[in-house]
């Protein structure tokens, strides 16, 4: 992935991010089982979506 041309390095870190993202939801209900682990992934995926936003938002306002 490493090694991908300069115009497809976008897509290589999406695989990264699926990867991160299904490790993440794997572990989720390895902590919370199968009645509160969903739960768990939804609430650390919308953590993570909201964290990104701000950085987002804060890169284009530094322009």
């Amino acid at each position: 992935m490493s090694s991908a041309p300069p115009e497809r390095s976008g897509g290589a870190s999406g695989v990264i991010g699926q990867t991160t993202g299904a490790a993440l939801v794997a572990l989720c209900f390895g902590l919370a089982g199968s009645l509160h682990g969903p739960t768990w992934a939804l609430g650390l995926g919308a953590m993570f979506a909201g964290l990104v936003s701000v950085a987002s938002f804060a890169r284009l306002w530094a322009r």
